[in-house]
């Protein structure tokens, strides 16, 4: 059997509240395939998120959850979910 390329196109928009040092929001990520996928034509994706930007260094932590088939729901038993935590400083 012979697979074809799948060619996709990623959407994230963002919504978030901004403090002086902090960011606290959500990413509705989209990710849709620009050649034929005869499985799913879209993958959604939702991606709560905080980070911190201190004078030294930056911190943030991401959760992404799919809401449909055929990674998702998350919280089901077999499906997939994503932590993310990242940080790093300034010299």
């Amino acid at each position: 059997m012979r697979s074809a390329a799948l060619l996709p196109l990623a959407l994230h928009p963002c919504l978030a509240l901004r403090g002086s040092s902090r960011e606290l929001g959500g990413r509705l990520q989209i990710v849709v395939g620009l050649t034929h996928n005869p499985d799913d034509e879209a993958q959604p994706s939702m991606e709560p998120f905080f980070r911190f930007e201190g004078e030294r260094g930056f911190f943030d932590a991401r959760l992404t959850l799919n809401p449909d088939d055929p990674l998702g729901f998350s919280f089901d038993d077999g499906r997939i979910q994503g932590h993310h935590l990242g940080g790093g400083g300034r010299l």
